[in-house]
């Protein structure tokens, strides 16, 4: 049986003033997935950024990702899930990076995050759908760790 989800996309930016290396590890460590590509663009200002991106399309590593993020975390995902859906069926989360360098998986409450994006295996393609298929899995979760 397939996963909840078709794969996730998470993306850092780094700044002039970051260590690339260092956000690289932090968003490693935040998706549990360390094939990360790096390109580079220039800010408002000419300042240099890197933007270091990640796809994962294993659903053991999709479930690991979430296994790995504190229970108040999910709960406020599941909380605040109509503002993290698009229409497109994308569940949207944005993750401290500081946090991640230092091991730590969890939700972002700043500018300075890695942003996730996943996309929901819901046929047919509607909010509604995709909304119960994300409760369904984050409450598995969480019943897993109760028991």
């Amino acid at each position: 049986m397939k996963g909840p989800f078709q794969g996730l996309h998470a993306r850092a930016l780094c700044h002039a003033t970051e260590d690339p290396e260092k956000v690289k590890l932090a968003l490693s460590t935040a998706i549990g997935y360390e094939d990360i590509s790096v390109s580079r663009t220039e800010g408002h200002h000419g300042n240099s950024i890197h933007v270091l991106e990640a796809h994962v399309d294993d659903e053991a590593a999709i479930r690991r990702f979430f296994e790995k993020m504190e229970s108040d975390d999910l709960a406020e995902i599941l909380r605040t899930l109509e503002s993290r859906m698009d229409d497109k069926c994308a569940l949207f989360i944005r993750l401290d990076k500081q946090s991640a360098f230092t091991g730590t998986t969890k939700l972002g409450r700043n500018d300075d995050v890695i942003s996730v994006r996943l996309r929901v295996r819901a046929y047919p393609s509607k909010f509604s759908v995709a909304s119960g298929i994300v409760t369904e899995f984050i409450e598995g979760l969480m019943k897993d760790r109760a028991a």
